[in-house]
Formats: C-alpha cells, sequence, structure tokens
C-alpha cells in the first residue's frame, strides 16, 4: 500500500500542473488501464481489493457514478418507472366477438386492429423492460349474455403513440416470436368488476425515452370453458382512468449475450 502511495505522489509532483499521459499501477509494473490495482493476497489478509473512505461508506453498499463519472458509495437499488393514467379519461367498450379471423395482431392502421386506446402510458428509456401492469375493468352485461353464461376475455398491450391502436413491434423479448407481449383477463357475466393483470417484454431499441400507450382489446366470448360466435355488440365494458387499482411499473432487464434485441 505504501508503495501505491508513492507511486501517485511522485506522478502527482512530475506532471506540475500539465497534462500527464501515463497509466498507474499498483502492485503491477505494467497496468493495462489508467489505474490498474493487483490484490496482493498473504496468509491472513486475502481479497480486500481496494479502500474508498468518502463518508458513504456502509456495509453492502455498490460504488456508483453519476452523470459525470464521479464514484461515490450507495445503496444499490432498482430503478422502477411508473406509468401515467389520464384521470378524466372514461372509455366505453361495446365489444363484440371478433373471431381469430378478424382481427390482425401486429395490424398497422385501425381498420385491422381490435384494440382501443385507453390513454394509460409509460415511458421508457433505450434498453429492455419487464412491464407490469394490473388494470380493472367494469360493465354489467345485458341479460342474455348472464341467460347464456358468457364470458368475455380481454387482451392488452402497449401500441406506439396515442393515435394508432396496433401493437408496438417492441413488445416480447423479439419482434417475431408471440410471448411476453399481452396482458389479460376473464370479465364474469355476473359480476360487475374484473382484473387484468400480467407481465410483458419492451424492447426500446432506439436512442431516445419513448412513451407506450396502454391499448385494450382483441376480446373472446367463451361459453363454459369453449368459445362462441358472437356477432353483435354484446357486452360494454367501461375502463376509467382514474381508478385507484390501476397501476403500470417497469425496471430494466439485463439480457444475456446470446439473446438479441
Amino acid at each position: 500500500m505504501k508503495k501505491g502511495i508513492l507511486i501517485l505522489g511522485v506522478l502527482a509532483l512530475m506532471s506540475g500542473g500539465q497534462s500527464l499521459s501515463a497509466q498507474v499501477g499498483i502492485n503491477t509494473d505494467a497496468p493495462k488501464t489508467t489505474l490498474d490495482i493487483v490484490q496482493k493476497d498473504t496468509a491472513t489478509v486475502k481479497g480486500k481489493g481496494f479502500r474508498l473512505v468518502d463518508g458513504n461508506e456502509r456495509k453492502d453498499f455498490a460504488l456508483m457514478c453519476d452523470s459525470d463519472g464521479v464514484g461515490t458509495w450507495r445503496q444499490l437499488t432498482m430503478p422502477v418507472i411508473f406509468g401515467k393514467f389520464k384521470t378524466d379519461k372514461k372509455l366505453f367498450f361495446p365489444f363484440k366477438d371478433v373471431g381469430s379471423d378478424q382481427y390482425t395482431w401486429h395490424g398497422t392502421t385501425e381498420a385491422d386492429s381490435a384494440f382501443l386506446n385507453t390513454g394509460a402510458y409509460i415511458e421508457l428509456p433505450p434498453g429492455m423492460w419487464r412491464v407490469d401492469g394490473t388494470f380493472i375493468i367494469n360493465g354489467d352485461p345485458i341479460d342474455s349474455i348472464k341467460t347464456n353464461d358468457y364470458k368475455l376475455w380481454l387482451r392488452g398491450t402497449f401500441g406506439d403513440n396515442d393515435t394508432v391502436r396496433h401493437i408496438s413491434p417492441d413488445m416480447g423479448f423479439t419482434a417475431d416470436i408471440d410471448n411476453n407481449k399481452l396482458i389479460s383477463g376473464m370479465k364474469d357475466p355476473n359480476s360487475n368488476y374484473a382484473f387484468l393483470s400480467g407481465s410483458v417484454i419492451i424492447r426500446n431499441t432506439g436512442k431516445t425515452t419513448k412513451r407506450y400507450y396502454f391499448i385494450l382489446g382483441a376480446p373472446a366470448f367463451f361459453k363454459g370453458s369453449k368459445a362462441t360466435d358472437i356477432r353483435s355488440d354484446a357486452i360494454v365494458v367501461n375502463f376509467f382512468g382514474y381508478s385507484a387499482e390501476h397501476s403500470i411499473t417497469a425496471i430494466p432487464i439485463n439480457m444475456p449475450a446470446s439473446i438479441s434485441y
């Protein structure tokens, strides 16, 4: 350790206020980086690394830097981003079963999309994110739906902006595999309320923060456990932006090198 201090002191004196292009080595005569520290284990002291006393040191803290590259000890936490909801947004969906042949998962216009924009959104910086969502819907179905025990299956996902209603190509681990792209839930005919909850993956491959809007739709009806065809407006489902049960949160994912996004 004394050798390291001596080296740093000599270099500081040599610089004389001038630019010094050199690499500093501690316990090494051939430093490979600007500061190269090689731990020298002894019989009683092993793997202690280096010591930084800046007044912020705590047990289990990690060395972290600010935007200028200045490092200090800080508590290691997982950054979380929260979505936003328009409190005055009220959507009334006169859903009908569009059938699997009637909508396109990756449609590019409203005409070939079965989703409606709820106005809720989340803004994500570049990178891969796991987005968790919980949403409540309500609606009193018409009597014929109750009598026939028709259940409504709804799907939610995220679109690129507030003017289109198709699934963003940024959804999922990859654009060509339909995994981790939908948040779904079942609306029972005898209950006024239902939850949609789950997790999806969003890949912002750009260089700036991007806003993703939550879109809801792609309905399907079931009688008991079997899908059924309903081609007329059969149920009204409401989505209110001010519901206290709504939440959207995102945390970053560090993916293995083998997965390209």
